[in-house]
């Protein structure tokens, strides 16, 4: 059956906010950003990669995302708490109850427009795995984006009208509508590139389902109180099934039919594609400052199936229509101004096929934590491109994660500066079954209408909240120390006759005596490590002792001295600095390398047992960075040096007194040929 209608753009518009409910879009919540042990993160993030070696989402269950507001107004704008006939009532900001000045407060709340959003998302299917240092994403997601765009003008008229002698002007960049239904078919992959640089990025094949987009951005309405000039070439484009649009002879809109019978499934098929990537890093300045940033769907959508336009006709002249007060109440105005809207447009028969832009978002964080991770404070600023201009918004976090089975967040919106933009997150990882909920700008204050609740200062809400299985979880202080097994080269500490050097007690030799045994053994085995980073030997096979002719004796008494000699400074907030007293031994090192280019230097850096294992790694790491850059700028090739921070995994003296932390913190210099 069809059904015959003058209704037009309102009618495609309806057509495809049904489309709406039944596919999904982004709308992640800024307090998923910083909550660790969420497989769900890389969503705002591709740097961001589960700790665990594989998950699994539980269909149309991993991640539901739900945003729905505006830019401008809160419910206190357009509702009012009065007192009539000594009854406490709520009604609209127009009501003859109302406030004094309640239309002038809206239209101020308004600003010069206000964009009005819903959005939501479903992941269908979704899963990630670790591929040697990597991790991979999967994932199919039903998605939609709605977009209004409402100048003040239009309500102010409708409000206020124009009064004798006035003029007003309408900018056609001020009004917009734009609403699209996607599938997104997602590919993620990050990787680390070292301890400090994470990246990631996600390409999405886009499946279009249906659109409506409007361009009135060469439209100019101007007016007074007695007619009405619309200039310019404006069009309203359409992708949408089930829909016809028929012409008069004049080319005018005659009438639409929509198919009431059409299937569900027409919604399913293709109207058009698209590709779009995300893109993402995080770089961890500090042991305890991370920073990180993304960019999040850079893409588009090129529509070729069921295709409608209208098109704008040159400028147009309306006078109004005449309000008889004799008129009764059958009287269709509505069916007036529709007929305005359908003679001000023409009907396109071979509409050409068009694109529509994602809204592309940028998001930077940051993030500071204390007592080994398990606190942090974030910052996170976030903006999105919408017709030229930018929607931003910010929040500041605290972050617990005590435990890997329990995580929270509580955040703070920045840039509105009421207590309705608090959020919060929990995640709870069970066993293997992780689940998620979080909020952003949680309703603290509502008002009653009619026996309803309603949230009366909030322009927005969004919830994310999901559930997933999360294996292969590994502690990050077994991660790292599996890590320095797999890529440091050899052990300095390996005897000759592959026998490991005995860790001596606390006190039983002398820092000095140690260290000279050490050294003796590097100089003994300079060749052990072939100036690649990578190991010479295994524990399955026996040591060649290397022929110490090939090191210089200068080199191998330099070598010992290093061991002694090479001294670091610590500042606040985790400087270091290599000691000045170090120099003179450093530049004679250097001179040596130089003076016999075939020489090549692994720095092995050392450090005493402390409380915070990522530290110890992270000092050891610039210690030796320090050495290196150091033999660079003296004229040493950079390809020549290899670097080894191996944090407290080799002590030589047990125990933490303070004749320990000198013997275990050194910074050895191994050369080979």
């Amino acid at each position: 059956m069809k059904m015959k209608t003058t209704n037009t753009l309102y009618k495609a518009v309806a057509v495809v906010a049904v489309s709406h409910c039944l596919f999904s879009a982004n709308a992640q919540t800024n307090s998923l950003y910083f909550m660790k042990w969420n497989p769900q993160q890389h969503q705002l993030n591709p740097a961001f990669h589960p700790e665990g070696k594989f998950y699994i989402g539980m269909p149309a269950l991993s991640s539901l995302n739900f945003n729905v507001g505006n830019n401008n107004l809160v419910f206190t704008d357009v509702l009012q708490n009065v007192t009539v006939d000594d009854k406490k009532k709520t009604v609209l900001f127009i009501d003859k109850n109302a406030k004094d000045g309640s239309i002038d407060n809206f239209l101020d709340a308004m600003g010069n427009s206000t964009r009005i959003f819903y959005d939501h998302r479903i992941n269908l299917i979704d899963f990630g795995f670790k591929v040697g240092k990597g991790f991979t994403t999967f994932n199919v997601t039903n998605r939609a984006m709605t977009n209004v765009l409402l100048p003040k003008a239009i309500p102010s008229l409708a409000l206020k009208g124009i009064e004798e002698g006035e003029s007003f002007k309408l900018d056609g960049n001020d009004l917009a509508v734009d609403l699209t239904a996607f599938t997104e078919i997602g590919l993620g992959y990050s990787r680390s590139i070292n301890d400090k640089l994470d990246v990631g990025a996600k390409l999405k094949f886009l499946y279009g389902h249906g659109n409506v987009t409007t361009d009135f951005k060469d439209i100019n309405i101007t007016g007074n109180e007695t007619v009405w000039k619309i200039e310019g070439k404006g069009d309203v484009k359409a992708a949408i099934p089930g829909i016809q649009i028929f012409e008069n002879e004049k080319s005018q809109i005659d009438s639409v039919t929509f198919d009431e019978d059409i299937e569900p499934r027409e919604f399913t098929k293709p109207q058009g594609f698209g590709m779009a990537v995300d893109l993402g890093a995080t770089y961890k300045l500090m042991p305890q400052l991370t920073v990180s940033a993304s960019v999040l769907d850079l893409g588009f959508i090129h529509w070729s199936k069921n295709l409608h336009k209208l098109n704008k006709k040159g400028d147009f002249i309306w006078d109004g229509i005449a309000f008889d007060i004799n008129d009764d109440e059958d009287t269709d105005y509505g069916e007036k101004y529709q007929d305005m809207v359908d003679a001000m447009f023409d009907v396109d028969n071979s509409p050409a096929a068009y694109n529509t832009w994602l809204n592309t978002k940028f998001l930077l964080g940051g993030e500071y934590t204390f007592w080994n991770d398990r606190l942090g404070l974030g910052l996170l600023a976030k903006g999105q491109f919408y017709r030229g201009k930018l929607y931003g918004n910010g929040t500041a976090s605290v972050n617990f994660r005590p435990w890997k089975q329990l995580s929270a967040t509580v955040t703070y919106g920045l840039f509105d500066g009421e207590w309705n933009n608090l959020g919060a997150g929990l995640n709870l990882n069970a066993g293997p079954v992780n689940l998620f909920c979080a909020v952003d700008n949680i309703p603290f204050k509502y008002a009653k209408s009619d026996g309803a609740l309603i949230p009366s200062n909030t322009e927005s809400v969004q919830v994310s909240l999901g559930m997933n299985l999360y294996f292969g979880y590994m502690p990050k202080k077994e991660r790292k120390k599996k890590a320095k097994e797999e890529e440091a080269p050899v052990l300095v500490e390996e005897l000759k006759n592959d026998k490991p050097l005995a860790v001596v007690e606390d006190s039983v030799k002398t820092d000095l005596e140690v260290i000279i045994d050490t050294t003796k053994h590097i100089a003994d085995n300079s060749t052990v490590n072939n100036g690649t980073g990578e190991n010479a030997n295994n524990s399955n096979q026996t040591v060649t002792p290397a022929k110490p002719k090939e090191i210089s004796n200068s080199l191998k008494d330099l070598q010992k001295s290093a061991a002694l000699n090479i001294k670091f400074l610590n500042y606040k907030n985790h400087l270091i600095a290599i000691d000045p007293s170090s120099y003179p031994i450093l530049d004679k090192i250097a001179d040596e390398l130089i003076a016999d280019p075939d020489v090549l230097v692994t720095v092995e850096s050392h450090s005493s047992i402390l409380n915070d294992t990522d530290f110890t790694y992270w000092m050891t790491e610039e210690r030796a960075n320090l050495v290196r850059g150091y033999f660079v700028e003296k004229g040493v090739d950079y390809s020549r040096i290899t670097t080894v921070g191996m944090g407290a995994d080799k002590p030589l003296v047990k125990g933490k007194s303070e004749s320990a932390n000198k013997a275990n913190t050194r910074t050895i210099l191994i050369f080979s040929k």
